[in-house]
């Protein structure tokens, strides 16, 4: 009983020892201007936002009023980012205190009171022309891509920076685009489940519109940049989807240790461009047979470089080839 009760008494003081610290007083504000770089003109309705980089903290966002100035009040101390968002210009998260620009992430401390703080903004340029097929009538519903080059451990690779759809015309607009080169391309991928015969009932080459890309060409290779400067609107820019013979890729999987066929290979395939040192994925379906061959159904002509992967003996092979299918190869 005395063990018991002294026990008892113990683990109370301890558990009154534990006093859970008050929580941080949200007693810091910030506040500062959003201008459009051109001009140093104050844009109104620009959406500023401090994102905490400690956990379970919730970003705090304040709008521009018809001077451009923002503030954001009942700020809990901690580490922050900020960036600045409006329709027509680029988001931005450099800003300027005092001539000087601010680190990406920022200590705001208790009481602290940031004011000062300038957000420049640039307008956004903009891509806009039609889709239309080979007989010139438009083509609704087709998605556009856009493409930025930019360069990874010496290589040359295109990454879709924005993706739109044409509307009833054929009309498309691609906005929020940096100044720089662009590549556009029109996807078709609408494909029949049936092919097309002919007089005596004989199944004709497949064939079918394909990705096209500016200015009329299904090869990366040949495609043209478009350049766009600060605040720019290009136009004009229209594509013709391309009516081609598509042809099937076909082929075996070998180890290379064993020298057996292998049917779980993973098999992959990316555009290449006119220098041959840059490459854009491109989205395909290899299916494999009894005998251990593979197929890739419904190529266009271009040049590609086609990857395989697997696995034998709990080692990972790889290896790599280049591909060129020509207008006139044979399905």
């Amino acid at each position: 009983m005395r063990v018991a009760l002294i026990f008892a008494v113990c683990a109370g003081l301890g558990v009154a020892q534990r006093t859970p610290a008050p929580p941080p007083k949200a007693d810091a504000r910030i506040e500062g201007t959003v201008l459009a770089s051109a001009g140093k003109v104050p844009l109104r309705r620009a959406r500023v936002t401090i994102n905490p980089l400690d956990p379970g903290r919730t970003p705090i966002s304040a709008e521009t009023d018809e001077k451009g100035r923002f503030e954001i009040r009942e700020i809990v101390p901690g580490r922050y980012t900020v960036t600045a968002t409006r329709d027509g210009y680029l988001d931005t998260s450099i800003a300027l205190r005092n001539g000087y620009r601010m680190p990406a992430a920022f200590l705001i401390n208790s009481r602290d009171n940031l004011t000062g703080l300038d957000f420049h903004m640039q307008a956004w340029s903009v891509i806009t022309g039609k889709v239309k097929f080979d007989d010139g009538e438009p083509a609704p519903g087709i998605r556009v891509e856009v493409y930025r080059e930019f360069h990874q451990r010496g290589r040359r690779l295109y990454r879709a920076v924005t993706t739109v759809q044409t509307n009833d015309r054929g009309e498309y607009r691609a906005y929020n685009l940096a100044p720089g080169d662009y590549f556009v391309a029109g996807v078709y991928e609408r494909a029949s489940d049936q092919p097309k015969l002919d007089n005596e009932g004989r199944p004709l080459p497949p064939t079918g519109f394909t990705t096209t890309f500016y200015p009329n060409t299904s090869k990366l290779a040949e495609a043209l940049p478009v350049h766009v400067a600060t605040g720019q609107e290009v136009g004009g820019v229209e594509i013709f989807l391309r009516s081609v013979r598509k042809v099937r890729v076909t082929g075996v999987v070998t180890s290379g240790i064993s020298g057996a066929k292998l049917t779980t290979a993973t098999i992959l395939m990316q555009r290449i461009d006119a220098h041959n040192s840059g490459a854009l994925p491109l989205p395909v379906r290899a299916t494999f047979d009894k005998d251990a061959g593979f197929e890739i159904r419904d190529v266009a002509p271009g040049n590609y470089m086609v990857f395989a992967q697997g696995t034998e003996s709990s080692k990972t092979m790889t290896t790599q080839m280049p591909l060129t299918v020509n207008d006139d190869t044979a399905g």
